[in-house]
């Protein structure tokens, strides 16, 4: 080797060593200082020497710094420190690497590395850059890593990156950029919280905060925006088609699955599932879809995921607004989840889903609520709809429970919170109103469970129970009816039934334990054109040979009280409508009141049976059967009672009569004309049936008109007497009274009828009746003759007059008296 150069200074055994200066002189009036240059010489088959710098050590003190500075200058920029490594020339061999060390520490904390730019007393301060140059043809550029050393004992030193405050202006941006690449995908930035191998421990936390805005003036925090990256392609893209880890699946069936599936479970080992509620989708294809996609053209997703758990609950995912502390008018931040915008095609959806649950548990739940309120405010609502559309229908809503291939589907409750105050919370269904010309309105449809083998569900609406007061009220209304239109119907009807009898329709009212039963009204509405709207009441048609059709009964209530007064059974009332019309035509009678029993085909006609209510203890009830009362200027109305016509056979009896008495006497019937108070008196006309038949074959005689007294069947002579039959014709008060007739029948061709005018046989102590033919006393005339003969005949003699006495067997003969009439009156 050659020789070297060594300067040292002098050496003191008491005080400092003296100082090693070595510097260029001061430059003169036009030129520059000299440069001080120290390097070791080439090296042509080895290392080159290198360059130390180094402080002595220190017994009982600090070691020595090191300086390295430029001087200042007053013209220009200031002068620069560059440290470089040594290049390499062999392409197989690294570049010299620059290495800076702080100084280390046996017991107390090692020294610090500080990189601090030039300050500038009115401009900007100097920037500081830390980057690895541009990677050669063939290789990457170099890392760049900052990180605080491992810890034996102790936490280990924190990483900060942060820029300055400023006074009068924005603070410093920091940003963190992967690079460009032009081939399969871009370089990916992780931020990752520490991990921790202790036992119970947590991991680290990884953090980001928005600026704080902190002037009491209107500060507001800076926002926190995570963006997916930004997809440029316009070409290629293949939108129809995603890529999911190398299983390609059409947009349809990715859709579908992001919407919701339901596993095919009817047999063990399921593998396939059906989505959006039509389309099949198996097992690897849903997995791949769930393990994540990608597609051309597509823009980076978000996404916040918790941490995975190997045996407990995986990490949440907690998206909370911030708080609003301010005492009098501080409003806690929204949580806002808005889908992406498109300017052409469909916007972006937004999907909620529940995490999956694997075989033998239970998916996790979906709980969207709003949190309690203060002590002195209200609850939030919840609004759930969808957009408003410019050209085509609005988005629907659906809540749908799951199938369930081992239980039952899941309940779907709409229940309103209890309240202590006011009237309780509503609940409102209303479906979508229209304004397209002769549009509907949306329906409102609520339909109970289909069960394949069994019953089907119910549907169950009941107003609400006042614990104190009355119950709600339950209405089935119609709305009323647009300018041009009518109001819409109302049905309740149960359904069609395959193989059984078909359900019941019950309307009743509830029980009143403190005052009357409801009362049950069947009212149509009033109208100003055509008729108005009837009420049909039909009973259930039959097509099985051996039943009866359906009956129609209405009954009226039961008084059940067991009280001596003030209990009447309900009443029935049937009453035809009123007619408010002023004209007099037979158009604007008041409504009948029919009454029609069932028409048979073959057989007997429907009976019409009206019987008055039965008493146990007293008198049964009356059967009254009038017309109304005329006005001024009218007839009271005809009662007609009458059996149709027969066409082989006798046409139906009318019976009248009253019942037995059986401790008292059978009640009468009476038929009396009413008054008249200008004109004549009404008639009683009885007529017995013509007999029309002119054939020998079938008999064709006049119907009978017999008039029996009632029988007596007493045992006391003196009281027990036979009903009297009593004619008598009307008296007049200042005409003739009423002519009595009775004749027998005239006969066209042959005798007229034979008259018999008699008593009957006596019994066995009795003696026959006697026959009275006489005419009135008479205060201002002769009075009535009596006339007795036989009448005049053409081609024979004239009848017999034979008055005889009748054959007796114990004492005298029968006297016949015939006796001319006396008078008082003086001889002219």
């Amino acid at each position: 080797s050659g020789g070297f150069i060594e300067m040292v200074s002098g050496k003191s055994s008491t005080t400092s060593s003296g100082d090693v200066s070595i510097s260029s002189a001061d430059s003169g009036f036009y030129g520059v200082s000299g440069n001080l240059f120290m390097f070791s010489g080439s090296s042509t088959n080895g290392t080159s020497g290198s360059v130390a710098l180094s402080t002595g050590y220190s017994v009982e003190g600090t070691g020595g710094n090191i300086s390295l500075s430029v001087g200042p200058g007053e013209t220009g920029k200031g002068g620069s420190v560059e440290v470089s490594a040594g290049d390499s020339v062999v392409s197989t061999s690294d570049g010299g690497d620059v290495i800076i060390n702080a100084g280390d520490s046996a017991n107390a904390d090692g020294g610090k590395l500080t990189f601090t730019s030039g300050y500038a007393s009115i401009a900007n301060s100097g920037s500081v850059s830390i980057f690895s140059p541009t990677g050669g043809s063939n290789g990457a550029s170099g890392a760049v890593a900052v990180g605080s050393g491992a810890s034996v004992n102790g936490e280990t030193g924190s990483v900060s990156v942060s820029t300055g405050s400023s006074s009068a202006g924005v603070s410093g941006d920091i940003s963190v950029t992967v690079g460009e690449s032009d081939i399969v995908m871009g370089g990916q930035m992780y931020l990752t919280g520490g991990m921790v191998t202790g036992d119970y421990s947590v991991g680290g936390n990884v953090i980001m905060t928005g600026g704080q805005g902190a002037s009491a003036k209107g500060g507001r925090g800076g926002n926190l925006l995570l963006t997916g990256g930004e997809a440029m392609g316009t070409t290629e893209c293949e939108l129809g088609v995603y890529d999911c880890s190398g299983v390609y699946v059409s947009t349809d069936v990715f859709w579908a699955v992001q919407h919701g599936c339901e596993k095919d479970c009817s047999f063990y080992g399921a593998s396939t599932f059906t989505c959006d509620g039509s389309i099949a989708v198996e097992e690897s294809v849903y997995n791949a879809i769930h393990a994540g996609c990608t597609q051309r053209c597509l823009g980076g997703s978000v996404e916040l995921v918790g941490g995975q758990s190997v045996t407990g609950t995986g990490g949440q995912v907690l998206l909370k607004g911030g708080d609003g502390i301010g005492e009098a008018t501080g409003v806690g931040g929204a949580v806002q989840l808005m889908a992406g915008y498109s300017a052409s095609g469909a916007g972006g959806s937004v999907l909620i889903s529940s995490g999956e649950g694997n075989a033998g548990s239970e998916s996790g739940g979906v709980v969207i609520r709003s949190e309690n309120s203060g002590d002195k405010g209200i609850s939030g609502t919840i609004n759930m709809k969808t957009g408003s559309s410019c050209a085509g229908d609005t988005g629907s809503i659906s809540v749908v429970t799951g199938s369930a291939y081992s239980g039952a589907g899941g309940n779907i409750e709409m229940i309103v919170g209890n309240g202590d105050t006011g009237t309780g919370g509503q609940l409102l269904m209303s479906a979508g109103k229209t304004s397209g010309a002769s549009a509907e309105g949306g329906d409102v449809v609520v339909s109970a469970g289909i069960s394949e083998t069994g019953t089907g569900g119910a549907i169950k609406v009941t107003s609400g129970i006042g614990a104190q007061f009355d119950s709600g009220t339950l209405s089935f209304v119609t709305a009323d009816s647009g300018t041009e239109g009518v109001s819409g119907n109302t049905l309740i009807a149960s359904g069609t039934a395959a193989a059984g009898t078909s359900g019941k329709l019950d309307i009743l009212t509830g029980s009143a334990a403190g005052g009357a039963g409801g009362d049950i009204n069947a009212l149509v509405g009033t109208g100003d054109t055509g008729n108005g709207g009837g009420i049909n009441v039909v009973a259930g048609e039959t097509t099985d040979t051996k039943s009866a059709a359906g009956a129609i009964a209405i009954t009226g209530g039961l008084a059940s009280a067991a009280s001596e007064t003030g209990s009447a059974g309900g009443m029935v009332s049937v009453t035809g409508g009123e007619s408010l019309a002023t004209g007099t035509g037979v158009e604007n009678h008041g409504g009948d009141v029919k009454v029609t029993g069932g028409a048979a085909a073959t057989a007997v006609g429907g009976n019409i049976v009206v019987t008055t209510g039965y008493s146990s203890y007293t008198s049964s009830g009356a059967l009254t059967m009038g017309t109304a009362d005329s006005g001024p200027a009218g007839e009271s109305g005809a009662i007609t009672v009458s059996t149709g016509e027969a066409f082989y056979g006798v046409s139906g009896m009318i019976n009248m009569y009253t019942g037995t008495g059986i401790t008292g006497s059978g009640g009468d019937i009476k038929m009396k004309v009413g008054d008249a108070l200008e004109g004549m008196g009404g008639s009683v006309s009885i007529t017995a049936g013509l007999g029309t038949s002119t054939s020998s074959n079938t008999p064709g005689a006049g119907g009978d008109v017999v008039l029996t007294a009632g029988e007596s069947q007493g045992s006391t002579m003196a009281t027990d007497f036979g009903g009297d039959i009593m004619v008598t014709a009307g008296a007049a008060l200042s005409s003739y009274g009423g002519e009595v007739r009775v004749m027998t029948g005239k006969s066209v061709a042959t005798s007229s009828g034979y008259m018999s005018l008699g008593t009957a046989d006596s019994g066995f102590y009795g003696v026959s009746g006697a026959v009275y033919v006489s005419t009135g006393n008479t205060t201002a005339g002769a009075s009535g003759s009596l006339g007795l003969e036989s009448g005049s005949a053409t081609m024979g003699a004239g009848g017999d007059i034979n008055l005889m006495v009748g054959v007796g067997n114990t004492g005298d003969g029968g006297n016949m008296f015939v006796i001319s009439g006396e008078t008082t009156a003086k001889s002219t």
